[in-house]
């Protein structure tokens, strides 16, 4: 199992190189914005998780890859478009599409919603998980924050 893990990540860190190899549009600058998050779980019968999450945004590309956040030992790599826009009002919406390999082996599409204004964030993930061992382990998953930061 942990071959077709490194191999994931082996694809995901190849396909960002193809993509940074590109030539860069000269009327519009270039920059890839990065995000690295990770998640710490500590749970009563004395177990840790670790759950890391790295995404990368460079105008309408979204790519992003994660690891125990869907299930344990469960890696999932994730492409989306990201239409986003706004003055005082910023918003970002983008649909995603996922596959998953690990404990759960699957597919998903997915959507990520971002919404800023005058100090408020509003953030949700959703995604619906079909898993390719069985319909009976298919299921629909939802994060969402509210926050104000003054």
């Amino acid at each position: 199992m942990r071959k077709i893990f490194y191999f994931a990540i082996l694809i995901f860190i190849l396909s960002c190189i193809t993509i940074q190899a590109q030539e860069p549009d000269t009327l519009t600058k270039s920059r890839w914005n990065h995000d690295i998050e990770a998640w710490n779980y500590f749970h009563p019968d004395n177990s840790y998780i670790f759950s890391p999450i790295y995404g990368v945004d460079k105008g309408w590309l979204h790519l992003e890859a994660r690891y125990n956040y869907e299930a344990l030992n469960t890696f999932s790599a994730w492409f989306g478009y990201n239409f986003d826009g706004g003055n005082k009002f910023q918003y970002t919406i983008t649909p995603l599409v996922g596959g998953l390999v690990g404990d759960v082996n699957g597919i998903a599409p997915g959507l990520e919603l971002d919404f800023n204004f005058f100090g408020f964030n509003f953030n949700s993930t959703s995604q619906y998980i079909f898993d390719l061992e069985g319909k009976e382990n298919d299921f629909f998953y939802n994060w969402t924050d509210f926050i104000y930061a003054p």
